[in-house]
């Protein structure tokens, strides 16, 4: 292993100016860093896992769902329990943009949604491509003290949407109303269950 130049340079300087030229005295230090160096190192990527919810399972698991508060339903898988710790970590995590995106990504299905903050303590999270959240759903992604909006886009007559000289879309606050939830039917087992014309049977 090569000690990294910066940090044997700043060693050196702590040596005593009369001892800097002894090549053993120099050659044991740098001995003993690079073992220590080498030991760090070793010790931080066994240990890289050890809070990593991805990584986790069993009691382990159990024990990082206390952590934030949750228990093991009875039964549980360690698939399904780490699903809900992880959902779980994003919504009490909200207030960043990167996380009030992935949320969206995930609530909404839409891989690209739009984040739009131009009015003071307000935001708007716009999901063309995705179903459009409900505005609980973007209040409780929001850091306290500030309004979270669901987006909706103006259609025009002619089908096109409307926007600023720039194609910029002027965005209206989406109406919970219009907005319908379906959910997929599957058996215990995690399959899907069909019609009799092979389509997924789903509830509104």
């Amino acid at each position: 292993m090569v000690v990294r130049k910066e940090l044997w340079n700043e060693i050196r300087e702590l040596v005593l100016e009369e001892y800097r030229e002894s090549h053993n005295l120099l050659g044991i230090i740098r001995a003993v860093v690079e073992n220590c160096v080498q030991y760090i190192e070793d010790a931080a990527v066994s240990l890289q896992g050890v809070a990593s919810v991805e990584n986790a399972s069993g009691e382990w698991l159990d024990l990082l769902g206390k952590i934030v508060g949750l228990e093991r339903n009875p039964g549980e898988s360690d698939e399904s329990f780490r699903s809900r710790i992880l959902e779980y970590a994003k919504v009490n995590n909200a207030g960043t943009i990167d996380y009030l995106i992935s949320n969206a990504i995930d609530k909404s299905g839409d891989p690209a949604p739009q984040y739009m903050d131009e009015v003071p303590l307000t935001f708007f999270v716009y999901t063309p491509n995705g179903r459009q959240l409900l505005r609980s759903t973007v209040k409780r992604l929001a850091p306290a003290g500030v309004l979270g909006l669901p987006g909706a886009a103006v259609e025009m007559g002619d089908g096109s949407l409307l926007a600023d000289a720039n194609g910029k879309l002027f965005l209206m606050v989406a109406e919970d109303s219009h907005v319908g939830e379906s959910y997929q039917l599957v058996t215990e087992e995690g399959e899907s269950i069909l019609t009799e014309t092979g389509e997924n049977l789903v509830t509104e």
